[in-house]
């Protein structure tokens, strides 16, 4: 007996699908039949076997959580053993480990080797002095003990996924594996890790073009299914078939299950269903912006104390800022300028910067006074007062307003912006005007771009930064968009500006007999005072 026992235990230690098929599971018709592996589900065996860190992207139903699930069963047959499950509430975390038990249940042989001791809601503790946690991610989490196996599953979920696994990094020895995995939820701090090139982490994007349960040829596919493609097909359908390229029997299921949503839902199944990791993130999250920008060249130009400049100050232009305060405190918001060239309608220089309110009021006015000096639009909730009053001090003209004051409602004027529930949309509103309008401004700044691409829907139907980034970039945009109609006049007299400061004494004749004195003498004057303000 024993020697079976050990035969037994080699094979599932050597081979996890024999691990997995030795359980008995209830399937979508609460029929108990014996599991069999799936090809995404295999797929990720494979990886969990190659690569102790693996970051995992998946459409929906692809039960990736189910594996690794198994994976740790089986290694809790080892004495000691210890895995952690994280997931990004309390309510998840208990249902994971009820989940986890039942599996466990499944298994009759694995019950006679590995008795439980222990079991509570978030925690099964077995007679081998193995165990398993459940619990919320968080920094605290991972605490005190050391973990020889983390899951972290709906990764993309988390508050904060940095400082979760900056504390998960302690607890996990050399010989450990952590896996993230969870379906997108928007271009948030799990899509910028999977984007990072330089991530240790081995990536790996479950399709459900994977599974074949997914496909009209399966027994699962119902009895009333679409049988060949329809000639009514929607716009919607048409754009998904062009770009998916399928064979037959996953078309077919495709087209079954769009047409199984509501009508104008039917949007949602490329969310639910992406054909590729890009589109699982861009697509993913009920998004501000309809139509996705196209992310510009970065300028030529290096960024400089935060600064990016598209475009260089033209004195026969019309220009407006919008100022975005923050704390300035390293984790937090950033403080963020955009100036807005209101005659060619595009981004003329953005700033976006995490430094003490005084360092970056300096830093602000020097970017303003390079630019004309424009009416600028400072947000004055909380830090925000004190910039724009310093900004006043320094003779950056600054956005009117009017507001009743007073039990006789009396009219006063008004410096500044101020963000509240009511006045919150006016600032999106112009921003979706602006990028998805019949005249859509030019936005050069990739960042920029990136966080207007990146605005969802949060759970109040507000537009928002998805969880763990942010828009303070965006929001500066709605700024400086609230002060077009106040932008000056371009200034009297200039019929153009030079491209740059003269570089020689010829260059500088032939600037002045072609842009005038003034404005080679302003040029050159904005660019000495900027260049003396930063240093």
């Amino acid at each position: 007996m024993s020697e079976a026992r050990d035969q037994l235990l080699d094979a599932w230690f050597r081979d996890l699908t024999a691990f997995a098929v030795s359980f008995d599971l209830r399937d979508k018709d609460l029929n108990t039949i014996p599991f069999a592996p799936t090809g995404p589900q295999r797929i990720l065996f494979d990886a969990m076997d190659k690569h102790r860190l693996l970051q995992i992207l998946k459409g929906r139903q692809i039960f990736a959580t189910t594996a690794v699930l198994l994976r740790i069963l089986r290694d809790c047959l080892r004495p000691g053993f210890q895995a952690c499950v994280a997931v990004h509430n309390d309510q998840s975390a208990v249902e994971v480990g009820r989940f986890c038990e039942q599996l466990y249940r499944g298994n009759v042989l694995l019950q006679q080797f590995l008795p439980i001791e222990r079991h509570r809601e978030h925690r099964i503790r077995f007679h081998n002095d193995a165990q398993i946690k459940f619990g919320t991610a968080n920094s605290e989490f991972w605490r005190g003990s050391k973990t020889h196996l983390a899951l972290c599953t709906e990764a993309a979920m988390y508050d904060d996924l940095g400082g979760t696994l900056a504390s998960l990094g302690q607890s996990v020895p050399a010989s450990g594996r952590i896996i993230l995995e969870t379906t997108a939820n928007g271009e948030n701090d799990y899509y910028h890790m999977w984007t990072d090139p330089t991530s240790r982490y081995h990536k790996l994007f479950l399709s459900w073009t994977d599974h074949p349960e997914y496909s009209s040829k399966h027994p699962s596919y119902p009895d009333d299914g679409i049988r060949r493609i329809p000639d009514d097909l929607t716009e919607i359908e048409r754009a998904y078939l062009r770009k998916s390229k399928l064979p037959m029997d996953r078309t077919l299921w495709a087209l079954n299950k769009i047409r199984s949503l509501p009508i104008n839902k039917r949007h949602l199944f490329e969310q639910e269903y992406p054909l590729s990791a890009h589109d699982a993130f861009i697509l993913s999250g009920d998004k501000f912006l309809k139509a996705t920008l196209p992310t510009p060249p970065a300028p030529r130009g290096a960024m400089l104390a935060g600064i990016l400049r598209m475009h260089d100050y033209n004195p026969a232009h019309q220009y407006c800022a919008g100022v975005d305060t923050a704390s300035g405190a390293e984790s937090g918001d950033a403080h963020a300028v955009v100036i807005f060239d209101v005659t060619d309608r595009t981004i003329a220089a953005t700033m976006e910067v995490r430094v003490p309110i005084p360092q970056f009021c300096l830093s602000a006015y020097a970017l303003l006074h390079e630019y004309g000096s424009p009416v600028t639009v400072v947000e004055v909730n909380s830090y925000g007062l004190v910039v724009m009053d310093e900004l006043r001090r320094q003779g950056i003209p600054q956005y009117m307003r009017t507001s009743p004051e007073g039990l006789a409602s009396t009219i006063k004027d008004r410096h500044g912006w101020v963000t509240t529930v009511q006045t919150r949309p006016i600032l999106y509103g112009a921003v979706f005007t602006a990028t998805q309008g019949p005249s859509p401004i030019s936005i050069g700044c990739p960042r920029l771009v990136n966080q207007l691409n990146a605005l969802v829907y949060n759970k109040s139907g507000q537009p928002a930064a998805p969880t763990g980034q942010h828009d303070d970039l965006a929001v500066a945009l709605g700024l400086a968009l609230q002060g077009v109609d106040q932008a000056h006049p371009p200034a009297p007299g200039f019929d153009g500006f030079p491209p740059h400061a003269p570089r020689s004494v010829e260059e500088e004749f032939v600037f002045i007999a072609k842009y005038g004195i003034d404005a080679v003498r302003m040029f050159t004057d904005s660019q000495r005072d900027t260049a003396e303000f930063l240093r």
